[in-house]
């Protein structure tokens, strides 16, 4: 076995996606002994482990130099389709177009993402959240200069106030009781 650092980028052609995904893995997680030092964030790192756990699945034991756009595009479809698992779950396009990100992260380290690869390659459509986006600084001031605007409001002025300035969680600021405010 070659010690990590010693594999140059460009080598990893003849690995196995399984293997060369763990070389790019191990060099994304360095961390100073400082810790305050690293290419990735702790978190990025628990994700891009768990989406090549999966590409594993389809790439793991296939040569990274001969995967192609093909390959690509059918992992796509078999993703989406819920193919991919014993229980069929079904993935939105956001979750695959991250697992195809890093499959195109760890081509791109090994030298392996072409311009024709670029050219061919389409992503997902995004799918948006059912969550709104929070309100910027201007719609908030907009919002609390309406709710103050009628005495009948009050209560929403200031429970808004709240949210606004005050980092509570809902159950938090729910549970909030005048005894615990210390002005």
């Amino acid at each position: 076995e070659l010690n990590s650092s010693m594999i140059v980028p460009s080598d990893l052609k003849i690995f196995t996606f399984a293997k060369a995904a763990k070389h790019w893995l191990e060099y994304k997680s360095f961390t100073s002994p400082s810790g305050r030092a690293r290419f990735v964030s702790p978190r990025s790192l628990i994700d891009l482990t768990q989406y090549v756990g999966t590409l594993n699945k389809v790439f793991g034991e296939m040569q990274l130099g001969n995967i192609h756009a093909g390959h690509i595009r059918q992992y796509q479809l078999d993703r989406a389709a819920g193919k991919l698992y014993d229980k069929g779950r079904e993935v939105g396009p956001n979750k695959i177009n991250q697992e195809v990100g890093t499959l195109i992260r760890i081509l791109k380290y090994a030298n392996l993402w072409t311009s024709e690869l670029e050219q061919i390659y389409m992503p997902l459509q995004r799918e948006e959240s059912d969550i709104p986006k929070a309100l910027s600084p201007s719609e908030q001031n907009h919002w609390l200069t309406v709710a103050r605007s009628r005495p009948e409001w009050a209560f929403v002025y200031w429970y808004s106030l709240l949210g606004v300035d005050v980092p509570l969680s809902t159950n938090e600021a729910r549970g909030l009781r005048l005894g615990a405010i210390d002005l």
